[in-house]
């Protein structure tokens, strides 16, 4: 069982993602697309940005009462197209910059971020 767990999660890839400013620039709004359903067992870890010039990590932006703002998958029909959203209010990354996109153990190097 353990492999065909570890045979599936390799299967998976980030096979397109980009990053857009929102908020006037407080924001950055991450959408993606896997080759698969991403399972729960990923999701463990909130996704995340990395700015690819100062290696600055941009968290998840976390709203009260609603919690983290990212897709989640219902039940067996979860998509494999989602989006969250990372906190920029120190304006680390700005239109134009080059992110990468980590969600669980998948990342997108090289993304540019749209103004």
């Amino acid at each position: 069982m353990f492999r065909s767990v570890l045979g599936s999660l390799r299967a998976i890839r980030l096979e397109s993602a980009s990053a857009s400013l929102a908020g006037e620039g407080s924001l950055v709004v991450v959408r993606y697309r896997t080759s698969r359903p991403v399972p729960d067992d990923l999701r463990r870890h909130p996704p995340y940005l990395v700015d690819e010039a100062s290696g600055a990590r941009l968290p998840l932006q976390r709203v009260p009462y609603f919690g983290g703002l990212a897709s989640r998958s219902v039940g067996q029909t979860a998509s494999a197209e989602g989006y969250f959203v990372v906190d920029n209010s120190a304006t680390i990354v700005a239109s134009g910059s080059l992110v990468t996109v980590v969600i669980g153990e998948l990342k997108k190097e090289n993304v540019v971020v749209s103004g």
